[in-house]
């Protein structure tokens, strides 16, 4: 029987993140957590994904209702355009905190 040989190849450690941004609109508000991960040799964080908690009149809803609620009153594609903005208000707002810190 042969002795089995064991060599270190490599090693590397990333940074789990969770970054919670508060954004209110008016009525409607927003809670959004991004998730990323980060290593000091990448340029920019992993973000793997970006999730939204939904408030109406500063009362946390589900995320079911605020789409039926709002769809109903704006329509769907403007749901997703109400999304996307959201979103593009704390992506950056993540993204320049790293590079200052």
């Amino acid at each position: 029987m042969s002795i089995m040989k064991i060599t270190d190849q490599s090693y590397f450690e990333t940074i789990n993140i969770i970054q919670t941004y508060k954004i209110t609109d008016g009525f409607f508000g927003a809670e959004v957590n991004i998730y990323a991960i980060h290593e000091d040799t990448w340029d920019s964080p992993d973000i793997h994904e970006i999730e939204i908690e939904w408030f109406v009149n500063n009362k946390r809803t589900s995320h079911a209702g605020f789409e039926k609620m709002y769809t109903d009153l704006y329509g769907e594609a403007d749901l997703k355009i109400y999304i996307k903005k959201i979103e593009a208000l704390a992506e950056p707002m993540f993204l320049n905190k790293l590079k200052k810190s």
